[in-house]
């Protein structure tokens, strides 16, 4: 049952990944830019690109957190919610 819990938990994490890249690329495509890259070399106000920074190091840490809580729970260290 254990194992069941933490493969779901993983397998959301997994598809709001999957969200998340669908979601970069419709937003890439509709603003003209081929890839990430791209995008990254266009004249993006200073601000915004700050902002926009912050939003990526809060989604980095948020995905850390949530695979160190998946470890803590496959080892036994925590109880799944």
């Amino acid at each position: 049952m254990r194992l069941l819990q933490l493969e779901n938990a993983r397998a959301i994490r997994a598809g709001a990944k999957n969200d998340a890249q669908r979601k970069l690329d419709a937003a890439l495509a509709q603003y003209g830019f081929e890839n990430i890259e791209k995008a990254c070399d266009g004249d993006l106000p200073e601000d915004e690109f700050v902002a926009l920074e912050a939003e990526v190091e809060e989604y980095k840490r948020d995905f850390a957190m949530t695979l160190e809580k998946c470890q803590r729970i496959e080892e036994g260290q925590e109880t799944v919610i």
